[in-house]
């Protein structure tokens, strides 16, 4: 009798591959059906709905019995439409109605496309902990009066990025509402009128807050083309400067940020997006920095 592997182990060893190397899957679920039922899952674990990464037509035609199966797959989200085509949207509304686990969501508007039609399915999901989006754009179709209450709907969110340049007071004010919000980053332009004040608010009224990180987008000529830096930087700039530690501007690279590749392999791999690690580093440093002056004195 050939020797053999513990069960559990060897679930663990296949798993770990999966997650490690999500082109190998569909190869491992060739290996036998335990197997397959093991790493099936981490080939739904994150979805991309837009026209460069389309979303599998098997998961939109797949029968109603698959719904449990998905529903606890599905972790990591990002829609990034152009154009909502008819297809995309039965691809949305199959995918919000049936993962109701969702725990990460990025969702890009547009000009032309809103994902205001997005917030009944996102304002449903208690396991969301992580939102990259234009809240302004999002909460556009509710009366002005309700947008801040809105806020509790994302009362378990503890990373939010920010796609818009906050203006609407009661964006403010359903900031003040997240009890969990550890980290929030806004785009902004750091030399704008009342961006630093602001700031300072938010600070003040998100009581939970550990990074503000103001991101902004560098560039830099190489023949003529403006190209991304390859890295996210947190910088001192002349005239925007503020005594809490929490607030750190992180320069970002534009075609890096905004990279679908980059993001689903962060999704994939459990990392964060680069600009949180480094506004974290940034807050670290500041407050061992503190912490040995006021030991000198």
């Amino acid at each position: 009798m050939e020797p053999a592997l513990p069960l559990d182990l060897e679930r663990v060893i296949f798993e770990l591959a999966a997650s490690v190397h999500f082109s190998s899957i569909p190869i491992l679920m060739r290996v036998a059906h335990r197997v397959k039922h093991w790493v099936e899952p981490f080939l739904y674990r994150t979805m991309f709905v837009g026209t460069s990464h389309p979303t599998p037509v098997a998961f939109v035609l797949s029968p109603r019995s698959r719904s449990s199966f998905y529903r606890d797959a599905v972790r990591h989200i990002c829609i990034d439409p152009p154009v909502l085509s008819p297809f995309t949207i039965s691809a949305i509304d199959a995918i919000f109605t049936t993962c109701t686990r969702i725990e990460s969501l990025a969702a890009k508007s547009t000009h032309n496309q809103s994902i205001a039609f997005l917030f009944p399915f996102i304002s449903t999901f208690p396991a969301l902990t992580r939102l990259h989006a234009d809240l302004t754009d999002l909460l556009s179709e509710l009366p002005r009066n309700e947008r801040s209450t809105a806020f509790d709907a994302f009362s378990n969110l503890t990373h939010l990025e920010m796609r818009e340049h906050i203006r609407a007071p009661e964006v403010c004010a359903g900031l003040a509402r997240l009890p969990r919000l550890t980290h929030l980053a806004l785009q902004c332009n750091p030399h704008a009128r009342g961006i630093l004040p602001l700031c300072m608010n938010l600070l003040k009224e998100c009581r939970a807050l550990r990074v503000l990180a103001a991101l902004s987008a560098m560039w830099f000529e190489l023949g003529g083309v403006r190209v991304g830096a390859p890295f996210y930087q947190a910088v001192d700039t002349p005239g925007i400067h503020s005594d809490d530690v929490r607030f750190v501007l992180v320069q970002h690279p534009q075609i890096v940020k905004e990279d679908v590749g980059t993001w689903l392999s962060d999704a994939r791999s459990g990392r964060m997006p680069g600009f949180w690690e480094c506004a974290e580093e940034a807050v670290t440093r500041r407050i061992a920095a503190r912490s040995a002056t006021e030991r000198q004195m």
